[in-house]
């Protein structure tokens, strides 16, 4: 069983996962891109690859001890404090492996995506990093996930937003979707999942 488990969790990291992204039990079936310029490795204060103690000094964060959000030996997690949000930031937190950081997630606060749409938001980061397919998923009754995914040698980014479906004629404003940004270390990212294959 043992054996088994290891060959599925191995296909699936290497087969799959490279157009197949899970982040919280979200799926992105996105293909990789080579980003016309690097793409950013930090948001705000938060750099991937930067150690726990320059994350800690970084920011203000709370750490959620092992086990939360099924952590790995070695993962770490930290959010940061509501106090010390930047503008526009609902929740922001930074996950660790091997004592460095390699996932950074940015959820945006209603207020910011009133100023600054999906549309715009996405056709800024197309700029910058060139055109990929948009991908959609649903996520259960007249819900929709779509995705947008760059990468580049060092750095996976990954620009999602849920959304509600509204019906024809609807005369009631549709509900403020879902943004987040998430940005992964390519290597620490492989190295984590690896050591979940061997396990």
């Amino acid at each position: 069983r043992t054996l088994r488990r290891k060959i599925i969790l191995s296909f699936f990291y290497r087969v799959i996962f490279p157009a197949l992204v899970v982040y919280g039990g979200l799926f992105s079936f996105a293909h990789p891109s080579d980003a016309a310029e690097p793409l950013d490795r930090s948001w705000g204060t938060f750099i991937l690859g930067m150690s726990v103690d320059a994350l800690q000094k970084a920011a203000q964060v709370d750490e959620k001890k092992e086990g939360y959000r099924g952590l790995m030996k070695g993962e770490r997690f930290f959010v940061v404090r509501p106090e010390s949000l930047p503008p526009g930031v609902l929740n922001m937190d930074g996950t660790t492996f091997g004592g460095k950081l390699y996932k950074i997630t940015v959820l945006y606060s209603p207020e910011f995506i009133g100023k600054t749409p999906w549309e715009i938001l996405s056709a800024r980061y197309t700029d910058r990093y060139g055109k990929v397919p948009l991908k959609q998923a649903p996520l259960g009754e007249r819900k929709v996930l779509e995705i947008f995914r760059w990468e580049d040698p060092a750095t996976i980014f990954i620009l999602k937003r849920e959304r509600t479906a509204t019906f024809p004629g609807s005369k009631s404003p549709p509900p403020v979707p879902v943004i987040i940004e998430t940005y992964l270390d390519q290597v620490l990212w492989q190295e984590r999942f690896q050591l979940e294959i061997d396990q």
